[in-house]
């Protein structure tokens, strides 16, 4: 019997993993660490995995610059970003857009514009295949995506977004209590997820990549959402 795809209700015809594979380093990017071992995979439709290969690209490489990340994401960053960088030039482009220089806890960085709308759409199927994967369960509702690892970009919103970040950011431990983080990769992925009790209640997944990536997506709620990271 065919089961059907994690987010839609196309029938399987491949199996994608939550989050993208590219996520995770190889041996050669990681210094010899192998963690790509027992990964999440869920049963998928082709546009919701074969399709969508660029911008699992593209998240992968918005990823691994967050100034906060772990070694192994600095050190992916340094090798495989940079060699696909070299190799198609343009992909710098298309991923590092209006760079500018910054300082972070005195630390010379600099800040870049993501493209919103296609980091959120990724990070909405990375929280729908986690569920599937736990609860066999399909979200209903649209969602909401937030990360406090990003920063917001109009001034006319920034207020908004950062007392709304500040007040999640307090209500998380609330929210999930005593569940811990799970994955079997913890220095790439890990996730943990609130099922309402009510049907009109707040459903809440908690992303984290390389030990500093934070991302929560919401189900059944609405928040301002302009950023950079």
């Amino acid at each position: 019997m065919k089961l059907r795809c994690y987010a839609c209700e196309r029938e399987e015809t491949s199996r994608e993993h939550a989050p993208p594979q590219c996520i995770f380093p190889t041996a050669k990017d990681a210094r010899g660490s192998n963690y790509r071992q027992n990964l999440i995979t869920v049963p998928a439709c082709d546009e919701h995995n074969l399709r969508k290969s660029k911008d699992d690209e593209y998240l992968m490489m918005v990823l691994v610059a967050n100034f906060g990340n772990n070694q192994v994401a600095n050190a992916q960053m340094s090798s495989k970003v940079i060699r696909a960088w070299l190799r198609r030039p343009h992909l710098a482009t298309m991923a590092v857009k209006n760079p500018a220089p910054a300082r972070l806890n005195g630390e010379e960085t600099m800040t870049f514009q993501v493209d919103l709308p296609r980091f959120n759409r990724a990070m909405e199927l990375i929280a729908r295949a986690v569920t599937f994967h736990q609860y066999q369960f399909k979200w209903p509702d649209k969602c909401v995506v937030w990360s406090p690892s990003m920063l917001p970009s109009k001034a006319e919103t920034a207020a908004a977004v950062m007392d709304t970040s500040k007040q999640l950011l307090e209500a998380i431990p609330h929210i999930f209590r005593d569940k811990p983080l799970l994955g079997s990769n913890p220095e790439i992925f890990q996730f943990r997820t609130h099922l309402p009790e009510k049907s009109d209640g707040l459903g809440l997944v908690q992303l984290l990549f390389y030990e500093g990536f934070n991302v929560c997506v919401m189900f059944g709620t609405t928040l301002p959402s302009e950023a950079d990271a």
